[in-house]
């Protein structure tokens, strides 16, 4: 045979391609002959590629870049494969998020609330291909924020004619990365009842607070069950008043000396 000089080629590996094998035969008296093949061996096994456990989850703020958006940036190559393997060469492997801004990483790429499957492909020199699947699970973790809107705690005087006090505020406006989806407001007296409350403006609301320490509470909750509170309390003194005399119109009394 060509190249080896054996006449039994059992057991000879041959690379991917084609090779031609050559027989030779000799006579005693130095006459010859060949014959000739061809051997094709094609490259059918296919790749291998892992991908991170799935599914993976993250909340909003877990990338802390502190955004306060909607999202999970990924860090690094947490969202890579894990590993990629051929018999014989990797031609090219890619993933499936587009706006990535590169097909092989996923580093930096944002992924927004919810599920997303990403899927990593690898592919042979051959064409060959194999891929693998997982999730990856966005929550929105992060809770509303009320941007510094919310009160002190205050201290008023009553007025000289009565105990309680008239006390007017700014509305506590809360804001959500994702969606708010309701803010409560209650307002409690030192017995513990209910203070109505009401508006006096767009952005104000006024209520009558007895003599005492009473709590005004708002909480702000958002679409996934985060809520934030926001509280103050309004104490009412009577500093500012006191008893006041009241005088009769009396008439003039004249004793004598008796």
């Amino acid at each position: 045979t060509n190249d080896s000089g054996a006449d039994d080629i059992s057991g000879l590996f041959f690379n991917v391609g084609t090779s031609v094998v050559t027989y030779t035969a000799f006579d005693p008296s130095g006459n010859s002959t060949s014959c000739s093949f061809p051997i094709q061996v094609d490259d059918v096994e296919a790749p291998t590629i892992a991908c991170p456990q799935s599914p993976q989850t993250r909340g909003t703020g877990d990338d802390n870049l502190g955004l306060y958006d909607c999202a999970y940036t990924t860090q690094g190559t947490e969202f890579d494969y894990t590993n990629v393997d051929d018999n014989c060469a990797v031609d090219t492997f890619f993933h499936n998020q587009s706006g990535a801004a590169s097909a092989q990483t996923l580093d930096g790429f944002v992924f927004g609330l919810g599920t997303t499957q990403v899927v990593w492909t690898v592919i042979d020199e051959s064409n060959n291909s194999s891929t693998c699947v997982f999730t990856v699970n966005i929550e929105d973790n992060e809770a509303p924020d009320f941007q510094g809107t919310c009160l002190p705690d205050t201290t008023i005087s009553s007025t000289l004619t009565s105990c309680d006090a008239l006390f007017v505020w700014t509305t506590p406006v809360a804001i959500d990365n994702c969606q708010l989806v309701s803010t409560t407001e209650e307002a409690i007296d030192p017995a513990g009842n209910n203070i109505a409350v009401f508006a006096n403006s767009s952005s104000t609301r006024q209520a009558m607070f007895p003599a005492g320490t009473s709590t005004v509470t708002y909480v702000a909750t958002d679409a996934a069950g985060n809520s934030t509170t926001c509280e103050f309390e309004v104490t009412v003194t009577n500093s500012g008043s006191g008893p006041i005399a009241i005088c009769l119109n009396a008439p003039d009394i004249i004793l004598d000396a008796n």
